[in-house]
C-alpha cells in the first residue's frame, strides 16, 4: 500500500489536492484534504481516502460546486444504501437550492418540484458551503432522478444534472 506523508512532525499542516486513482480500467479524479498533528507522520492510501478521523463505516464526501446556472458534482453513480454527505459549494453570486428529485415537467413550479423532492436544502448563499448527508433506499435508472436548483430561471437555466442510484 502506497503511503503518504503528512507533514514534518513539528506543527499542523493541511493540504489540499486531488489523486487520480485507476481500478479495473476507471480512472478516477478525487478532491482530497487533510490535516495533521505531530504525531501523526504517515497517511495510507487506500482505494477510497477519508477525512482523518472519520471512520471507515462514515459517509462518502461528494462534492458539488454550484455557480451561477450550472452544477458540478464530482460523482453522479450512487448505491442504495451507502451514506454520502454532500458538500455544497456556492461559488455564485445568487443563492441556490439543492434538491434531488425526478427531472421536472412541463408547467411544474418549484413548489411542486419541492414536494416530490428526496431532499431539498434551501437557501444556499453565495460563499456558502452547506453538508447534507443522504442515503438513498431505492435504485433509480437513469433519466429518473437528477441534482437540480429550482429556483426561478435556475433550472431552465441548466443547473440541473441527471445522476443514477445503482441497487
Amino acid at each position: 500500500m502506497p503511503l503518504m506523508k503528512s507533514g514534518d512532525g513539528e506543527k499542523w499542516h493541511e493540504s489540499l489536492f486531488t489523486l487520480q486513482i485507476e481500478k479495473e480500467g476507471v480512472h478516477e479524479t478525487i478532491p482530497f484534504a487533510w490535516l495533521s498533528a505531530p504525531a501523526v507522520e504517515w497517511l495510507p492510501c487506500t482505494e477510497r481516502l477519508r477525512w482523518w478521523g472519520e471512520s471507515a463505516n462514515g459517509p462518502q464526501e461528494v462534492r458539488v460546486v454550484m455557480g451561477d446556472m450550472y452544477f458540478k458534482p464530482d460523482m453522479t453513480t450512487f448505491k442504495v444504501g451507502k451514506a454520502y454527505r454532500f458538500v455544497l459549494v456556492n461559488e455564485g453570486k445568487v443563492k441556490h437550492e439543492f434538491t434531488i428529485a425526478p427531472p421536472r415537467k412541463a408547467g411544474q413550479t418549484e413548489k411542486d418540484e419541492d414536494a416530490v423532492s428526496l431532499i431539498d436544502a434551501d437557501d444556499i448563499q453565495p460563499g456558502e458551503t452547506k453538508n447534507v448527508n443522504v442515503t438513498f433506499k431505492d435504485a433509480a435508472p437513469a433519466g429518473t432522478l437528477e441534482l437540480e436548483c429550482s429556483y426561478p430561471g435556475h433550472y431552465e437555466g441548466g443547473m440541473h444534472t441527471s445522476i443514477v442510484v445503482e441497487a
